[in-house]
């Protein structure tokens, strides 16, 4: 869900440019669901997290690192990550998906407790909820190329820069191998590191 939030339409888009007679069939899921859409055929490739552990007959191709971030309100208090995130409603992602998962454990190893009454599955949800001053979060920054409301304050995740890698998931002997590279292509193309803002402190 955050993939189609975030990097896969202008990847598409630069996809199209290319191949204008390509016909595409786009679907969203958990991660745990589209590994089992690849391994049964369904779909030709999935962008999800990177997985623990890839099975002998899958390829994973990575394309991007994005960083974990803290999203508030702009004029929410608080000087550090963990006082914006213990001081506010906390705003949940689905801890079905992976990316939610991963910020679970981050905040559980540093020891974060978060108050949370919502728990949101796209990127767009949560986003809606920060802006308009229902809590806090913590969540991928896309910013590359899907940019914020104007109305939020970004921090870092802590001093060790959280992140999740974003990759490309197929079977190893799948058919169609020649879309997947030039879709992993225009997925490099508009994640190159060098249009990747930092994250500041409003």
């Amino acid at each position: 869900h955050t993939a189609v939030s975030g990097i896969l339409p202008p990847a598409l888009k630069v996809l199209r440019g290319r191949l204008p007679d390509l016909s595409l069939e786009l679907g969203t899921g958990l991660t745990h669901e589209l590994e089992a859409h690849v391994r049964r055929r369904r779909i030709d490739a999935a962008i999800i997290s990177e997985p623990e552990v890839i099975a002998a007959d899958m390829r994973f191709t990575p394309f991007v690192t994005e960083r974990l971030v803290v999203i508030a309100p702009e004029n929410c208090p608080g000087k550090t990550h963990e006082e914006v995130l213990t001081s506010q409603p906390y705003i949940r992602f689905n801890r079905a998906a992976r990316v939610g998962r991963m910020i679970e454990r981050h905040l559980a190893n540093r020891e974060i407790k978060v108050r949370t009454k919502m728990e949101i599955d796209t990127l767009e949800g949560v986003l809606a909820l920060v802006a308009n001053g229902l809590g806090v979060t913590v969540a991928p920054d896309v910013r590359a190329v899907h940019p914020f409301p104007t109305n939020l304050r970004v921090l870092p995740f802590g001093d060790e820069m959280a992140s999740r890698t974003l990759g490309l998931l197929e079977l190893s002997d799948n058919p169609r191998t020649r879309f997947v590279e030039r879709l992993l292509e225009a997925l490099q193309e508009v994640s190159a590191p060098s249009s990747t803002p930092a994250a500041v402190s409003a």
